[in-house]
């Protein structure tokens, strides 16, 4: 059987209980105790708060039970005979403890405590990305210098600048030039069209010009003299550009279409640069000097007459479709010299600028 305690006994545990009970606070008010104490170091910014004890101000919420107990420092109702505006104004603050105003610098924790995720801070769209230190990672990124021993490695954006420049006579150098040597045309010749030179040659001079005409003698001359010095490395292939609109036949592009038809037209061309004909027997009389037996000059003329024409048209036709009316004119690789393009003059220096950039291995259009 159990003792029984003695009444004194009794009488002295019930008072140590008592004193102890006393001095315990009850688990609700402590943690009251604490959110209010965490909460005025959060909002002096010092101390961060979890995200447990984030609560309404009007209403704490005990995490395992859920019952609610009233804050200590709520904030009191507005009497009854405050004026409307103060009734408002007191009516919008308990609003905002009500439902829980979030501090500027805690709004990131208060969405965690709610689930929700916290969008990134956004930047004005004008001001780019930027690193760490403060530099703009948008624009466009400098390439870093390399050096081997000191020396600066270039770069091969360099070396082609570089190669274009070195390649460029000083003739060429003017402001604007480098738009019209940029500048080329793809004209394909026919295969009527005479030609001479290396099949392979990667610089093809195409010349436009007008047997017939007596005042473009002296610029074919020129002409004819600048691209002997280029023999070797190039080829030249020749199209009919007559140099009037309305010209009905063309006793010199005919003759030379005979000429061409037996091998013989760049003896042509020169014969008629230096003995300057202007009558059809003078021209007959070219061709029996270059080695041709009248009977067969003959023989072609008849033959072959409405052939020749149709190849002239075809010429014309051509000139004229790119707008080359005025000759003579050459294209260099499609670089117009003559005409609406770069004097003739500078016929030489544009020869040595092709050369020059096929030598340093700079891209020419292909043939």
């Amino acid at each position: 059987m159990m003792q029984r305690l003695s009444p004194p006994l009794l009488a002295g545990c019930a008072a140590c209980l008592t004193l102890l009970a006393a001095l315990t606070p009850t688990a609700p008010h402590a943690e009251a105790e604490l959110f209010r104490a965490t909460e005025a170091t959060r909002w002096a910014g010092t101390l961060p708060l979890p995200a447990r004890f984030w609560k309404t101000p009007d209403a704490l919420v005990e995490p395992a039970s859920g019952d609610a107990q009233p804050a200590a420092d709520a904030a009191p109702e507005a009497p009854a005979e405050a004026s409307p505006e103060a009734h408002s104004e007191a009516h919008s603050e308990a609003n905002a403890g009500t439902h829980g105003a979030t501090p500027p610098d805690a709004h990131g924790e208060a969405a965690g405590a709610h689930g929700g995720a916290v969008p990134p801070a956004s930047h004005s769209s004008s001001e780019g990305e930027k690193s760490f230190s403060g530099k703009d990672l948008t624009g466009p990124r400098a390439l870093p210098l390399v050096t081997i021993g000191g020396t600066p490695v270039q770069r091969h954006v360099d070396m082609i600048a570089k190669a274009e420049e070195d390649s460029t006579p000083m003739a060429l150098r003017q402001r604007g030039m480098d738009q019209v040597l940029m500048r080329r045309i793809s004209l394909t010749p026919f295969a009527h069209n005479p030609r001479h030179g290396p099949a392979d040659a990667r610089v093809q001079v195409v010349v436009l010009e007008d047997l017939g005409c007596e005042s473009c003698w002296p610029a074919m001359t020129t002409i004819n003299t600048t691209l002997q010095d280029y023999a070797s490395s190039t080829q030249v292939v020749w199209i009919h550009t007559p140099s009037q609109r309305l010209q009905p036949t063309n006793m010199a592009a005919f003759y030379g279409k005979v000429a061409a038809k037996n091998a013989k037209f760049w003896e042509y061309r020169a014969a008629v640069l230096e003995n300057k004909p202007k009558t059809s027997a003078l021209y007959f009389e070219l061709l029996a000097k270059l080695g041709l037996d009248p009977r067969d000059i003959r023989e072609t003329m008849r033959t072959d007459a409405r052939r020749f024409y149709r190849e002239m048209d075809a010429d014309t036709l051509t000139a004229r479709t790119f707008g080359f009316d005025t000759p003579p004119m050459v294209l260099v690789n499609g670089i117009v010299v003559g005409h609406d393009g770069l004097p003739l003059d500078l016929l030489n220096d544009v020869l040595a600028y092709v050369h020059a950039r096929i030598a340093r291995g700079l891209n020419e259009p292909p043939r």
